[in-house]
């Protein structure tokens, strides 16, 4: 059976995602690279599990309809 690697959560701001995740979920910081001048691919990983969690801001094509929802799983 194939287990995804990483999937994608839409959120709002990254910057407050990114505390939500690690501050209250316990995650850890997986990857944390400037995207463009207002984005960063930001991903976090939940302990004991091998499938990170993109912290997708839309990259420039923010879309509030895909807040809170899933997107790529790869």
């Amino acid at each position: 059976m194939m287990q995804p690697s990483t999937v994608t959560v839409y959120v709002r701001d990254q910057a407050a995602a990114l505390a939500f995740y690690t501050d209250k979920l316990g995650c850890e910081v997986r990857r944390d690279d400037p995207f463009n001048a207002t984005s960063r691919w930001l991903e976090v990983i939940a302990p004991g599990t091998q499938v990170g969690i993109v912290l997708d801001n839309g990259f420039d094509r923010f879309d509030e309809s895909r807040i809170g929802g899933f997107g790529r799983i790869f």
